[in-house]
């Protein structure tokens, strides 16, 4: 928790971004990850997963 506090506090980001409460859930975010990494892996492994599935999927030539 005070990690995620001096992070908020301490990185550079976007106009906006601070104001929006961008920086405030992605260091929470974070926070979470580094505190329950294990509970995490098997989401991040079929995300990571699915993205690389729908890729292969993607028309390279579509925007």
């Amino acid at each position: 928790m005070i990690e995620e506090f001096l992070t908020v506090l301490t990185v550079r980001a976007v106009p906006g971004a601070r104001e929006g409460g961008l920086v405030r859930e992605i260091a929470g975010i974070l926070g979470r990850h580094r505190r329950q990494k294990a509970f995490w892996a098997e989401h991040l492994q079929h995300t990571k997963e699915c993205i690389t599935a729908h890729l292969h999927q993607a028309d390279p030539k579509e925007p």
